[in-house]
């Protein structure tokens, strides 16, 4: 808590130039610099974007995080092609949570990657499906035998995890193609390596704070992918992944 946000621009420094007072926003600010949770806070444009008009300030308060990790993770570190990939598989280990819901959305979307999504309970399934996932697994037993069974399936080429443990790891080392990537989003335990080398396997990790924390240089694509999903918000091409909301704050620290 504290990162998410939506609101409406109060004031703006001299310097900016992408928005002026009265403006809807939404942002997930950055790691080192929390006040999402008070009522004024000061926010870089360049990791800002135009609140979503068809969605409640509470709603757009739940795309920002998830939908910059889901994008950067798929097109930046992962290398999802746009309207391409349709002889490849991404495999979305973790399939039921707010990330996994905007990556589904996002590849499905966006490219023509086949999907396979991850879930053990039978809700949990039934959301990884509505997310628009092809195929779900059941990642609470052996991955293997369960992408064998998928009968013409193209070679899984990219998995984004968003949880590592030593089985799903070994999991994911049998089961990627040779020259494949895997995304990790989570803080596991050290991983051996060894098991994907002879593959040439490359690991990405994904933190959407890393442009805003250490200001690059293409800090304002944060900017740029915000807009993207508030017009995909808009357009009803994605939905929020907002379960419930549960009022106003109101607590002395």
């Amino acid at each position: 808590m504290g990162y998410d946000a939506s609101g409406v621009v109060e004031a703006t420094g001299p310097e900016v130039t992408l928005f002026r007072p009265g403006d809807h926003v939404f942002y997930a600010g950055v790691l080192d610099r929390q006040g999402a949770n008070a009522e004024f806070q000061l926010v870089d444009e360049r990791i800002t974007g135009i609140k979503p008009a068809a969605l409640s300030f509470e709603a757009a308060a739940s795309v920002p995080l998830t939908g910059l990790t889901a994008w950067e993770m798929l097109f930046d570190r992962l290398q999802l092609s746009v309207n391409g990939d349709a002889d490849q598989t991404l495999l979305m280990l973790g399939g039921a949570g707010g990330v996994p819901c905007m990556a589904i959305q996002l590849a499905r979307t966006l490219s023509r990657v086949n999907i396979i999504g991850t879930a053990s309970r039978q809700e949990s399934v039934r959301a990884v499906r509505g997310f628009g996932a092809h195929y779900v697994l059941d990642h609470s037993c052996a991955l293997a035998p369960q992408v064998a069974s998928l009968a013409g399936l193209p070679p899984i080429t990219r998995i984004f995890s968003t949880y590592t443990t030593p089985s799903a790891w070994e999991n994911m080392a049998e089961i990627i193609a040779p020259q494949g990537r895997i995304g990790l989003i989570d803080d596991p335990e050290p991983l051996d390596l060894r098991l994907i080398k002879f593959k040439s396997v490359s690991v990405h990790w994904e933190a959407m704070f890393t442009r805003p924390m250490h200001a690059t240089a293409d800090m304002s694509k944060q900017h740029d992918i915000l807009n993207k999903l508030s017009c995909m918000l808009d357009s009803g091409k994605l939905k929020p992944p907002l379960l419930a909301e549960y009022g106003r704050l109101n607590g002395l620290c």
